[in-house]
């Protein structure tokens, strides 16, 4: 297993798509530290809101920076490790690659969960490249405003929850798009389902919440809500917080999910083979 998981992560070391998914993200984090110090810089020196001013400002130094940086790539992390894996398998299958590998005897459970432990690690280390980058913009900017250089609270108890909760939100639809890559057999329906799948849930979250009663409650079989009951500083006085579950039974839910969808992608490699294949 080891060797696989080796021989994937090479593979993914090697792809331009891995880089350019890893720029997108540092590109992202960039441009709202950019613009926040771009907003915080002309309206001090326009005469403006002082106010203002100092929340963007105070946004990108210490210690408020990594959590930022945090913040600016959770927006895109779950789609582009949904399309990373879309890509990574979907490829096999287009390509022909998939009988060859399994031509060789490589048993099917341990060569997918290779794949997905690659796709997975990746994911993680592009995670904590984007922390680090963070914070060397967020020492950049306290250095350049002037600010006081502090540490206390840019890595509390609060931004290790909010990673928390965005790996496993990421897991969650991760294995969505990995169920329906290994269904589809293909990189266009599991990348285009699986992203779709994002903007529907998001959708429906708002009708049912929309509509109120016990239709919002219903809401809670979706993933959106569940993260959001686990989110740092919920308020559940709300009526939007009201009717989301608690943290425990929220984490139970996302965690039958990631199940749910890799058991049912196993179930489908091992018994959709390719044609002629070991």
């Amino acid at each position: 297993m080891g060797d696989l998981i080796a021989a994937e992560w090479l593979k993914l070391r090697k792809r331009p798509m891995t880089w350019w998914l890893l720029g997108i993200l540092a590109f992202v984090v960039s441009a709202v530290f950019l613009g926040s110090y771009a907003f915080s810089f002309f309206r001090t020196r326009g005469g403006g809101d002082p106010a203002s001013a100092e929340a963007a400002r105070s946004l990108i130094v210490l210690p408020r920076g990594p959590a930022t940086a945090l913040s600016a790539v959770s927006f895109l992390f779950d789609s582009l490790l949904m399309i990373a894996i879309a890509v990574v398998l979907g490829n096999e299958y287009q390509f022909g690659t998939l009988r060859t590998h399994l031509a060789t005897g490589v048993g099917r459970v341990p060569y997918l969960v290779a794949k997905i432990v690659a796709v997975l690690l990746a994911g993680l280390a592009g995670l904590v490249a984007m922390l680090l980058f963070g914070t060397i913009l967020s020492l950049i900017a306290t250095a350049v405003t002037r600010h006081d250089f502090a540490f206390r609270g840019a890595f509390g108890a609060a931004l290790w929850q909010t990673v928390g909760v965005l790996l496993l939100g990421t897991l969650a639809r991760f294995a969505i798009a990995l169920f329906v890559t290994t269904l589809a057999r293909s990189v266009a329906a599991g990348a285009a389902v699986s992203l779709g799948f994002n903007l529907v849930e998001g959708t429906l979250v708002g009708i049912l919440m929309g509509v109120g009663g016990g239709y919002a409650r219903l809401a809670n079989g979706l993933i959106s809500p569940n993260l959001r009951a686990l989110s740092p500083g919920l308020n559940r006085a709300t009526s939007s917080g009201a009717h989301l579950l608690p943290p425990a039974a929220a984490a139970a839910v996302l965690v039958a999910c990631v199940f749910v969808g890799v058991a049912a992608s196993l179930a489908v490699f091992i018994r959709r083979d390719v044609t002629g294949a070991a």
